[in-house]
Parts: C-alpha cells; sequence; structure tokens
C-alpha cells in the first residue's frame, strides 16, 4: 500500500533532511578541525621544546666553551678554504700551461658572478635553511669544485682523445660546477657571521674577542694552502697536490656538518618539504628579497661603503688572477704560459707560491699587531694606511714590468699582505659597528666582494693583453675614489 504525502509535507520533510545533513558536516568539520588543531599545537610545541632545549644547551655554555667551539669552527674553515683558495689562486695558470686557455678565469668568472647574485637571496634562505646546513652544504660544493682539478690532470696528455677528455664537455662540466659552487658559496660566509654573532649577542662583552679570534686562526688559511702546495710543487705531482686539496676540504665539511644548529630567536623558519626546493627560489617572496636588498644598496651610507668593499674583492681577485703574470715577467719568462717548458711552469709555480706565502705571513703577523694597535691609534689612521699599502704594491707592481725583478715581486706581495689584512678586518667591522651587524650588511660585503674579484677576472682577460700599465691605472683610479666616499664616514 502507498502512503501519499502532499506537497508541504514533502517539503517539510526535505528540509528537515537538508538541517540534519548539515548539522553532521559541521559536527564533522568541526572535529576535523579541533584534530588539524591539535596536531598542529603538538607539532608547534614539539619544535617549541626542541628549540628551548636547543637555545638552553647554548646558553649553558660558558664563554671559554664558546671560545673553543669557535676555535673549532675556525680549523673547519681553514681546511675548507686554504683548499678553495689555492685552488682558485693556483689554478688558472697551472691549467693555462696545459694547454686549457682561460679555464682557470672562466670559472672563476663563473663562481663569483654567481656568488654575487645569491647574496640577494640571503635573508629569503634563512627563513627554510639554517646556519649549519648553508655552511655544509658550501662546503660539499666547494670540494666537489676543488676536485676537479685531478680531471685536469688526468686528461693533460690526452686532450680531445676520449671522450671524457674532450674539451668543450670538460670546460662545460666546469662551469656548471662554478655556477653551482658560487651560488652556495657566498652563503657560508654570512651564516658563519651569523652564527658567530648570535654568541657575540649572548656574551655581548665578549663579541670583539670572538670575532678576533675566529679572524685570527682563520689568517692560517693562505700559509696552510699555499705551504701545502709548495711541499707538493717540489715532491709530488699535480694529481696529488688536487687530491690533497679535495680531502682537505672533505674533513672541513664532516667538521661542520657536525656543528650544533643555531638561529637567531626571531627568525621563523618553514620546513622546506612544506613549501618545496623549486617554491623557494621562485616565488613572490624571492622577488621580494631580491628587491629589498637592490633597495638597501640605495641607502646613503652603503654608497659610501660600496667601493670599499669592493675594493676587499680587488685585493684577493688580484692574487687570484695577476700576480703571477708579474712574476712570470720578472723572471724574464713569456707571458704566454703555454709557451713554458716543464720546468719553468714548475718554477714560476713556486716562486708564485713563495710570493703568496710571504703575503700569507705578512697578513697574520700584522692581524695581531692589529689588534695591539688598535687600543692606541683610531681606525681611521689604520684604513688610511691599507690604502697607502694598496697605492704602493701596485707601483712596485708597475715596476716589474720594467726592472723584472724578483725582489719587487716580494716587496709587493708583503705590501698585498697589509693591504689584503686591513681591508677585510675593517671590512667586518664595518659591517658590525657602522651597519648594525644585519644580515644585509654581511650580505653587502659578500656581493661587493664578490664583484670585486669579478671585475679583476674581467680585467684580466679583457685589458691585461693590451697593456698591463693601463689595468694598474684604473686600478688606482678606482682605489682613489673608494678613498674619496669613505674618507667622510671616518671622521
Amino acid at each position: 500500500m502507498l502512503v501519499r504525502c502532499n506537497q508541504p509535507q514533502i517539503k517539510d520533510l526535505m528540509q528537515k533532511k537538508l538541517q540534519f545533513e548539515t548539522k553532521i558536516q559541521k559536527s564533522f568539520n568541526l572535529k576535523l578541525h579541533q584534530k588539524n588543531t591539535m596536531e598542529n599545537l603538538q607539532i608547534e610545541l614539539i619544535q617549541s621544546n626542541d628549540n628551548k632545549k636547543q637555545h638552553l644547551q647554548e646558553k649553558e655554555m660558558s664563554t671559554f666553551g664558546v671560545l673553543l667551539r669557535i676555535i673549532y669552527i675556525s680549523v673547519a674553515f681553514i681546511l675548507v678554504f686554504s683548499a678553495n683558495f689555492t685552488y682558485q689562486a693556483l689554478s688558472s695558470q697551472i691549467y693555462d700551461q696545459q694547454q686549457f686557455s682561460y679555464l682557470g678565469n672562466i670559472t672563476l668568472f663563473t663562481f663569483f658572478l654567481f656568488e654575487s647574485l645569491n647574496c640577494t637571496l640571503t635573508k629569503h634562505l634563512q627563513q627554510f635553511f639554517t646556519y649549519r646546513q648553508m655552511m655544509w652544504v658550501s662546503a660539499a660544493a666547494i670540494t666537489v669544485n676543488v676536485s676537479t682539478g685531478m680531471w685536469v690532470q688526468t686528461c693533460s696528455d690526452q686532450i680531445n682523445q676520449c671522450l671524457l677528455c674532450n674539451k668543450s664537455l670538460l670546460y662545460s662540466f666546469f662551469i656548471l660546477v662554478a655556477a653551482i659552487t658560487g651560488s652556495v658559496e657566498g652563503q657560508m660566509w654570512v651564516s658563519v657571521s651569523g652564527y658567530i654573532d648570535i654568541y657575540c649577542k649572548k656574551y655581548p662583552e665578549k663579541n670583539e674577542l670572538y670575532f678576533s679570534t675566529f679572524f685570527g686562526v682563520f689568517q692560517l688559511v693562505l700559509v696552510f694552502g699555499m705551504g701545502f702546495a709548495q711541499i707538493s710543487f717540489y715532491t709530488t705531482s699535480l694529481f696529488a697536490f688536487y687530491f690533497g686539496l679535495a680531502l682537505f676540504a672533505f674533513v672541513g665539511f664532516l667538521m661542520i656538518f657536525y656543528l650544533p644548529d643555531m638561529m637567531p630567536e626571531n627568525i621563523k623558519q618553514q620546513k622546506v618539504e612544506e613549501v618545496g626546493l623549486v617554491s623557494i627560489f621562485f616565488s613572490q617572496e624571492t622577488k621580494k628579497s631580491i628587491l629589498h636588498f637592490l633597495q638597501y644598496l640605495k641607502n646613503e651610507k652603503t654608497k659610501q661603503i660600496f667601493l670599499f668593499f669592493i675594493q676587499s674583492g680587488f685585493t684577493v681577485g688580484f692574487i687570484m688572477t695577476l700576480l703571477y703574470p708579474s712574476i712570470q715577467k720578472s723572471l724574464g719568462m713569456p707571458l704566454d704560459s703555454s709557451l713554458l717548458t716543464e720546468e719553468q711552469a714548475k718554477e714560476l709555480n713556486i716562486k708564485t707560491t713563495q710570493v703568496q706565502l710571504l703575503l700569507g705571513f705578512t697578513e697574520i703577523a700584522f692581524y695581531f699587531f692589529l689588534g695591539y694597535v688598535e687600543k692606541i691609534i683610531q681606525g681611521k689612521y689604520i684604513i688610511y694606511f691599507s690604502f697607502f699599502s694598496l697605492w704602493s704594491s701596485l707601483i712596485c707592481i708597475g715596476l716589474t714590468y720594467a726592472v723584472e725583478s724578483v725582489f719587487l715581486c716580494y716587496l709587493s706581495g708583503f705590501l698585498w699582505g697589509l693591504a689584503d689584512c686591513i681591508y677585510l678586518n675593517k671590512s667586518y667591522s664595518i659591517c658590525t659597528y657602522l651597519l648594525d651587524g644585519t644580515i644585509e650588511s654581511y650580505s653587502l660585503f659578500n656581493f661587493c666582494y664578490g664583484i670585486g674579484i669579478l671585475s679583476m677576472v674581467i680585467l684580466n682577460i679583457f685589458i691585461m693583453p693590451i697593456s698591463f700599465h693601463l689595468l694598474l691605472i684604473i686600478l688606482l683610479c678606482v682605489s682613489l675614489i673608494s678613498y674619496k666616499q669613505i674618507k667622510p664616514l671616518l671622521q
């Protein structure tokens, strides 16, 4: 028997059914929301406890314990950067001697181009990666980059005779590795500055001690790297030399890998898995980070310091690209490295490492002397002295082309060591005191530092073949402009 319902009854039943379903759905959504909220709270609680535990552990460290950790970091950096700097300082001349023309300069150009560009993303990347993560990724990339030197030595006698020794493939791979390494290496310096700055904020009275200890120990990097190169050139093959550099970098990477994670409490981090690796580098936030950095460059104080920071890059870029041609000239050798005999190439490599060893010892001695003198003499006079040292060194190098004196090369290395030591030391002091020690200030320095080295590589490729003295005049003019710009800030 069928039960018939009229239209109003049906409508009433449908409304009741809809209300019942709506209540069920709301109840379900409420429970789901409560579940998600509880899960999020649990995650936040776990993360908060981990952060508190981490900060508590760091806070419990004595000032002496912090000092030991900073020395530990310094040793790790010595291993990584003695390998990296020695590789970059000597590879251009070694590759040219082995018929791989401009390979060293091309990789240097690529490396520092990407290093400078990546510095614009530092603040953005801090939201996803800790200081330790950025440091060990950089150290891993440097290890791979240094290891490529062994490839060149394997192919030096069989260029284009097999696929692995094909010049096009080799150049392409080197450029790719240099680009990747340059993209992350700049973060290493910004990260270690931020890492040490956390301790400085916890113990403000130890600020100078911690930074001076790090850079004081780090000054050994050039002596350690060039000392190893000197021994290698006398006793072993170039393949063993590059293998040794790769081994140093790898040990430094392991030391950094086992450092505890630390980040400032005011930086809230997101998980990479939640955002996606591609989205980190290609998003609106990335664009904002770049625009923020460009805006920072327009700051009036930044403009006055900009060229001084670039000069820091000039001093290192000169060591990497232009020091060995002046030594080559002083020894009466042809400037085309591919024309050198095996004995001449070996002599040039040994003399270059000797000059750079003198430069390194000068930096170490003057760094500790600087720490004493700064208590007596105002910082501005020390910066003036750095300009004087740089100008004197440029004059000495210019004279080597006329006199062909190795002594002038050694004198130039000594003066260049003084200038480089002061530039590096005072650049970080400017970041800490004049620019308030912000991440942007350290990023700015690394950006300018990379631009300075990049400029030296370009000058070496395009101006050096025309006139070495024209190149020196350009450097002198830039230095004079830099002096004029920074002088008002030092008054």
